[in-house]
């Protein structure tokens, strides 16, 4: 059986993710789902998962003033940081509240016994509509940016994707990705390499401008509970800005 959980109740005012994270504080964290041992957010766009430069702030750090300001918990508290997005992607991010969760769910991670689906708007459809795409990806050595192989070399990893297109508007194409390895920027590098740049990606060659981030969503993940024999399923809306890019609010 699965649990399949969205917003348990609606969106705070400041409901944009992709909006910019200055004000994001304990009080306005859209939070997906919660207990004892999971806190899931919908991460807005323009914050690091953790490790921000001094001064700045990390969605980590923010995650644990709201479970201090929540539940009146005075000193540190703790949570795991057991997958991360990249600074301008948004979407459904989990974080363990004990270390037992965490080490359970870093292995599910680590197994790939989890299922993550990513929703992607590129400007133009992709043919044909879905398949699979297998390359390899090596990191470069300035940049912080990978380069797509269609052969591996010697630095190079191997990187596998499927995808399957989901709706198609004069603005873009929207794909929906689920990612069979999990490598640096794999979902943007590959989808450039094969012509198709999310908007907004211009480190990625993406030529078209897309409001605060880039057109790449965690849009569903699908876990098993750390200590209980039941899997759940996390479902995070997309920013307010997808439907000015034609993209209706679909089931998942």
């Amino acid at each position: 059986m699965i649990m399949k959980l969205c917003y348990r109740q609606h969106p705070p005012a400041i409901a944009n993710p992709s909006k910019p994270t200055m004000k994001l504080d304990a009080q306005n964290l859209h939070v997906i789902y919660e207990d004892n041992h999971l806190l899931v957010l919908n991460k807005p766009a323009n914050i690091v998962t953790q490790g921000a430069e001094l001064g700045k702030p990390s969605l980590l750090g923010v995650a644990k003033d709201y479970i201090k300001w929540k539940y009146n918990k005075p000193g540190n508290v703790f949570l795991g940081v057991v997958s991360r997005l990249d600074t301008r992607v948004t979407g459904v991010i989990v974080f363990a509240r004990t270390s037992k969760a965490a080490s359970r769910l870093s292995e599910q991670f680590r197994n790939r016994t989890t299922e993550k689906r990513y929703w992607a708007l590129v400007e133009q459809a992709v043919s044909p509509a879905a398949g699979e795409w297998t390359d390899y990806i090596r990191k470069e050595d300035e940049g912080f940016k990978v380069r797509v192989l269609r052969q591996p070399d010697a630095r190079s990893k191997l990187a596998k994707l499927q995808y399957e297109t989901k709706f198609v508007a004069d603005a873009g194409c929207l794909l929906e990705i689920q990612l069979l390895t999990g490598r640096k920027h794999q979902i943007r590098a590959q989808l450039a390499a094969h012509g198709k740049p999310i908007l907004g990606d211009k480190k990625y060659g993406s030529r078209c401008a897309f409001p605060n981030g880039i057109a790449l969503h965690s849009r569903r993940l699908l876990i098993q509970h750390p200590t209980q024999n039941k899997t759940l399923e996390f479902v995070a809306p997309t920013p307010l800005a997808w439907k000015n890019f034609g993209v209706p609010e679909l089931d998942a």
